[in-house]
């Protein structure tokens, strides 16, 4: 997850982070949910407060010209993929 998201996912008070690459990492973030059933509550009534209140027209447009962005960079070929998802 691209570091934006996270702070904004954390910022929401919608979710935890695990650090990029870490899968211990994301194990411990996964049981803290599973041991603590209010916690788990909480994150979930924030993420959701927060999804619906998000213009999804707005949010599908700018990944759609995201998409053409990558389409356009990719020049007939996807064998770069971090030129591709960097591109733009």
């Amino acid at each position: 997850m691209p570091v934006a998201a996270g702070m904004l996912l954390v910022g929401q008070g919608g979710g935890l982070v695990a650090r990029e690459g870490k899968s211990e990492d994301f194990y411990c973030k996964c049981l803290a949910l599973l041991g603590d059933s209010e916690q788990y509550r909480v994150l979930q009534a924030n993420g959701l407060a927060f999804a619906e209140a998000q213009s999804w027209s707005v949010v599908n447009a700018a990944v759609i010209e995201r998409y053409k962005t990558m389409v356009k960079c990719a020049e007939g070929g996807v064998g770069d993929l971090e030129r591709l998802v960097n591109c733009g």
